[in-house]
């Protein structure tokens, strides 16, 4: 590979992306979103927690 090969390939960065789900890592689920921050996950979060049918502190 030449030089200029080498700096014309793409930079990638990390990135992290947060996915809103149901169900559990081994069972599947149902993806509900995928946000590009925390907070931009926090609302949508707390709507699906208050459609989970028991009680968050007794779990």
């Amino acid at each position: 590979m030449t030089e200029l090969a080498r700096t014309e390939r793409p930079q990638y960065t990390d990135r992290t992306v947060w996915v809103l789900s149901t169900g559990e890592d081994h069972e599947g689920g149902l993806v509900l979103g995928v946000y590009a921050s925390k907070d931009a996950a926090k609302g949508p979060f707390i709507e699906a927690a208050h459609r989970i049918p028991f009680d968050l502190d007794q779990a």
